[in-house]
């Protein structure tokens, strides 16, 4: 599956704190893509622990630091990501998940083919150990199978019915999507789930995607993740809470449903 032939930049957006353990491998895993037009940008929310050692230690061009003076809590750490760094195309990663060598070649490809999508995301493949997915690269390109959801409301029946599909670190688009559309996440009303809020106010107008195979994201499990802490909660999940608030402003033919 063929790039786009004029490659479009990419800033590559990731939000870090504390992350020594996986952080080498998720940039490792960007740094080998096969789509080469990208810059990391890693927005470090004053980590105390050795992740910005080891992004000195990586010293590579393509890795730009953004520091921290103190710790301002996880939102504003997120919103920094949504800056236009002046690339066209954004991909809104995390540092604990991996990303397969073709993931930016058939996102781009994708959004290219395309013309109505401004976010993109790929369902991927859960992982709690690395070695869960050292043999699961599929060895030849194979065309995607993309999922394009231009209705609001079809959307919104979807993740009714099976719960979140739409993966934070695997969003891809055009970065004044990102920047002008979403601008920031609103914590306070969703808290974890103020990513999928972000998402669903951009799909009020505008048609968003998903591949879902073949797998070229890996989302690593992991009990510290928000998202992981919000699914724990007997009660008061804020992905109802996000759910409910985008459903209760919509119109629902009830004999479709």
């Amino acid at each position: 599956y063929l790039p786009m032939n004029n490659q479009l930049s990419i800033a590559i957006k990731i939000p870090t704190y504390n992350v020594q353990a996986t952080i080498e491998q998720t940039i490792r895993s960007l740094l080998n893509q096969t789509y080469q037009n990208f810059k990391i940008y890693i927005y470090d929310n004053c980590s105390t622990d050795s992740t910005l050692s080891i992004l000195r230690e990586l010293n590579d061009g393509r890795i730009v630091v953004a520091t921290a003076d103190e710790n301002h809590g996880w939102k504003w750490n997120f919103d920094r990501c949504l800056k236009n760094e002046g690339h066209p195309l954004t991909l809104f990663a995390h540092a604990d998940d991996i990303y397969h060598p073709y993931f930016l070649e058939t996102n781009a490809a994708v959004l290219s083919e395309y013309k109505n999508v401004s976010l993109l995301f790929s369902k991927g493949s859960y992982f709690s150990d690395i070695g869960d997915i050292s043999n699961s690269f599929y060895e030849t390109k194979q065309p995607p199978v993309v999922s394009v959801y231009d209705s609001y409301n079809e959307l919104l029946k979807e993740l009714a019915i099976r719960g979140n599909f739409l993966f934070c670190p695997s969003a891809f688009g055009w970065s004044e999507i990102f920047h002008s559309v979403i601008h920031e996440f609103r914590e306070t009303d969703f808290g974890g789930s103020a990513d999928l809020d972000a998402w669903l106010r951009v799909a009020r107008n505008q048609a968003i995607a998903v591949i879902e195979s073949p797998t070229i994201f890996y989302y690593r499990i992991s009990a510290n993740q928000l998202s992981e802490q919000d699914r724990g909660l007997k009660t008061g999940s804020v992905f109802v809470k996000c759910m409910y608030a985008h459903l209760k402003s919509v119109q629902f033919d009830k004999n479709s449903y």
